[in-house]
């Protein structure tokens, strides 16, 4: 292995030739392995950039060295990820253009000119006095040629040329005002050469060397290139930056409840926005008489340095219908046949709806209803910018609406009271059923497919024991099309975030009130207490023996089932179907409580054990944003014995208070609904 060239004064290269590599050993002592096959002797190629140490070889000149410096320590306290994603100034044509251009490599100008790739220029002097013809063979210049270009860096080539180029000035005498020595250097010794030489084996200008000469730093090197470097005069101060990031940091923000293994996305509460966070900006600069930043500065960091987002309630959106309308002629063609039998299941379930209601206008003894459980209401609701700041107790309202007197019930309560499981759904439907009339014999629920609420085995189970022990004969549950769940209800949950948009809500309270006067006549608001929620598990694992196989020993898809049948003479049997088609009477039957062996069914219980013992507990984080609440007299005075009887414990983490959410959320499960 012998030693080829090196250059530079105050950082030795060292650059070894063996039979196929280079290996250039820095001052890092550490060794980096660059291609070093020769092309024709007419047409040199240039070989790939010379990588700087500790950096893996790449024959891309999109990867060169020249990337940009990793963030300041600052910087790294961002988030990795932001909302939108972050530029990539590597990649930006003009970046890329420079690379070419630095590297040799033929590229396109910026006005379109087609620029040739830098190649060896072979220059035979005559009767040069340096010989360069002997000391300097073609096999040496073209070796030096792709060294040169292989840096592929600015400031590396100009101090190339500046540690070979020898200026001298000549006396006042001569014409000229200085002479000029060029050199290579080959092994451990400096080879003069003759200009012509010089600049052919580079192929560089005479102008590329004066420019590199006349702009050195005193010591042998060239000046820093400064083009581009120069921090633009409305550069906000990182002090100004890291305010705007501390600012939105300080809202509360929590994971999602359902995609939280598969998403790093925070979610801030609904009532914010952009808009309304810049304003509470605006208002602690001027409360700490400060300079604040533009709207269009805070939004551009909420955006790249946070992965952030408001929390919006739970729409009837469809993820297949927006597949099928963003799809091409051919793919809607593939999609036609599932697209049409979505489209039927939605009318079904629309018509079933209507027929049922004709009837329940028709017969008194009949109640059509509607239910659903509507965007978390959060307390308090104040006008004052603290509030944003701070985590807020959740309240939940469960709206059943009867379609045929057009009669509402609202079930609420708060998160110190019960959650919003399938068991706490399952308490206020039972309460619903039990407090009918006494005449009323048939009933016709509809809800949304939400599976973890109104689609599970809890709910069945609760639906058998409220007609063993009522005087209800029969009850149909019907489930609109996933994404076209528009039902009654939900104009009363419109009505109600109407009524309450301008009002001040300092606890749970307040809220039952403002929704009992959100209409004329009055919603029937009914506030459920701790004692109202029962268990049903124990139920469930008691009566329903069977949940797997129908009579026909086919297996029960219980996320498919669109339509459940329930009569009282019949309560160890449930009937169900995967269409609301009305003109299809034909159900699947699954004998639920059936005896095993000889032993008789087991008997329904006419009593239920509580679903909660002791009181339930809320995060401690959330309560303690709720006492400063109360301490710094935002809360009225007369609700701070509420927020302080809150039982905590530590170990409950916040999470979006999401609503309601549909198993059925892409496309593809949309299509398998329909296969029954």
């Amino acid at each position: 292995m012998v030693p080829w060239l090196n250059v530079f004064d105050s950082s030795i290269i060292v650059v070894f030739q063996s039979t196929d590599n280079f290996y250039c050993d820095d001052t890092s002592g550490q060794l980096n392995v660059v291609s070093g096959e020769n092309a024709e002797d007419s047409q040199i190629m240039l070989q790939p950039p010379l990588q700087l140490a500790g950096t893996s070889v790449s024959a891309d000149i999109l990867a060169s060295s020249n990337a940009p410096e990793a963030a300041s320590s600052s910087e790294s306290a961002v988030p990795s990820r932001g909302r939108k994603r972050r530029s990539d100034p590597s990649m930006w044509k003009q970046n890329i253009r420079k690379r070419m251009r630095n590297s040799g490599q033929a590229y396109t100008a910026f006005s379109g000119k087609p620029v040739d790739r830098r190649q060896l220029k072979m220059h035979t002097c005559g009767q040069c006095s340096n010989h360069c013809n002997e000391r300097l063979p073609k096999e040496l210049r073209e070796e030096i040629f792709s060294k040169y270009w292989g840096m592929n860096d600015y400031s590396r080539q100009r101090d190339f040329i500046c540690n070979h180029v020898l200026k001298k000035k000549t006396s006042n005498a001569a014409r000229r005002s200085a002479n000029f020595a060029y050199f290579f250097t080959v092994g451990q010794q400096r080879i003069q050469v003759c200009k012509q030489v010089f600049l052919a084996t580079l192929n560089v200008g005479e102008r590329t060397v004066r420019y590199a000469l006349d702009h050195t730093d005193g010591h042998g090197n060239s000046r820093i290139d400064k083009r581009g470097k120069h921090a633009p005069g409305i550069k906000k101060l990182p002090e100004q930056r890291q305010a705007v990031r501390d600012h939105i940091a300080s809202f509360p923000a929590l994971e999602s409840h359902y995609t939280r293994a598969r998403s790093a996305k925070k979610y801030l509460e609904a009532t914010l926005n952009v808009r309304k966070m810049y304003e509470l900006y605006k208002q602690q600069c001027a409360d700490r008489q400060e300079e604040p930043v533009l709207e269009s500065y805070y939004r551009s960091v909420f955006t790249n340095d946070f992965n952030l987002s408001f929390h919006q309630p739970k729409k009837d959106f469809c993820c297949f219908c927006q597949q099928y309308a963003n799809s091409t002629d051919e793919e809607r063609q593939k999609l036609l046949a599932d697209y049409n039998a979505h489209h039927k299941r939605k009318v079904d379930a629309r018509n079933a709806k209507e027929k049922y209601k004709a009837e329940a206008q028709e017969d008194k003894s009949m109640v059509v209803a509607t239910f659903d459980l509507q965007a978390v209401l959060p307390s308090p609701k104040l006008n004052a910018s603290a509030v944003y700041y701070k985590r807020k107790l959740s309240t939940y309202n469960l709206t059943v609406y009867s379609l045929a007197d057009h009669d509402c019930t609202c079930y609420m309560w708060h998160e110190g009271t019960a959650g919003r499981g399938s068991s706490d759904i399952a308490s206020c439907m039972l309460k619903y059923l039990t407090d009918l009339p006494k005449e009323t014999s048939r009933v016709v629920l509809f809800s949304d497919t939400c599976s973890g609420q109104n689609r599970n085995q809890f709910f069945c189970s609760m639906i058998v024991y409220a007609l063993h022990n009522s005087n209800i004969q029969q009850l149909d549950h019907l489930y609109m099309e996933s994404g076209h769940s528009q039902m009654e209800c939900d104009s009363v949950h419109a009505c109600i975030e109407r009524a309450v948009r301008k009002m001040s809500i300092n606890a749970p309270t307040d809220y039952y009130a403002a929704v009992a006067n959100a209409r004329n006549p009055q919603y029937k608001v009914v506030c459920m207490d701790r004692d109202d929620f029962q268990d049903f598990n124990g139920l469930t694992q008691c009566i329903l023996r069977n949940r797997t196989k129908d009579t026909n020993k086919n297996k029960v898809n219980w996320l498919k089932i669109k339509h459940f049948r329930y009569l009282k003479q019949k309560s160890s049997e449930i009937y169900f179907k995967y269409d609301t088609d009305t003109d299809n009477q034909s159900f699947h039957t699954l004998v639920i409580n059936q005896g095993n062996r000889g032993r008789r069914p087991v008997a329904i219980p006419t009593s239920l054990s509580p679903l909660y013992t002791g009181p339930v507990n809320i995060s401690s984080a959330k309560y303690r944003d709720l006492l400063a609440l109360c301490d710094s007299k935002i809360i009225k005075s007369d609700y701070h014995p509420f927020y302080q009887s809150l039982s905590v414990d530590d170990k409950i983490d916040d999470c979006l208070p999401e609503t309601d959410v549909e198993d059925v959320c892409s496309a593809d499960n949309v299509i398998e609904e329909g296969i029954a």
